[in-house]
């Protein structure tokens, strides 16, 4: 089943307190917990990152 996704518009300045790298890394990170944990587990089954 399709879900639909929310579109995310990023505005990056030069003076942000993190790196552009490091800003798509967390950004990153923060979508796999999520699909991980909004994906159905089987038993003995769980979600690790």
């Amino acid at each position: 089943m399709k879900q639909k996704l929310p579109a995310v518009t990023c505005i990056y300045t030069t003076e942000a307190e993190k790196s552009l790298s490091e800003l798509v890394e967390e950004s990153f990170r923060l979508y796999l917990i999520r699909t991980c944990m909004s994906a159905p587990q089987r038993e003995g089954e769980e979600c690790v990152l």
